[in-house]
């Protein structure tokens, strides 16, 4: 996330480049079914009620519109216009969800780090 700061990218590379960070954030926590399956999924450290509410939301974020596409997240439409004499089809969906701000993001996984640097936990 480092290198996202005051990075001048364009803003649709800046956005893919956050939302796989975000997803990397949530793989620890999370059980994987693909190659390389982990055996072991992290607990969330005892941390304020408002970093449990944001790391549910980051890992809500990654299993229903980062790192899946879930169609009830998106609301997805297929409607179908004639121009021309021609059919149009379009699919329309609600708006991407609004995403941490990266800011917010950084202090919450340094607040992780912080509190699993105590307790002597090793996170690789």
């Amino acid at each position: 996330m480092v290198e996202l700061e005051g990075t001048v990218i364009g803003a649709t590379l800046w956005n893919a480049a956050y939302q796989m960070a975000l997803i990397d954030y949530a793989k620890p926590f999370k059980q994987s079914r693909g190659k390389g399956k982990r055996k072991h999924i992290l607990p969330f450290p005892p941390l304020s009620a408002d970093d449990v509410e944001l790391h549910k939301k980051l890992l809500d974020l990654r299993d229903t519109f980062l790192a899946h596409s879930d169609i009830s997240a998106k609301d997805a439409m297929l409607y179908v216009n004639v121009i021309s004499g021609q059919p149009l089809p379009m699919i329309a969906s609600n708006t991407d969800p609004l995403l941490p701000s990266l800011a917010v993001v950084k202090a919450h996984v340094e607040r992780i780090l912080d509190v699993w640097y105590l307790q002597g936990r090793r996170c690789d």
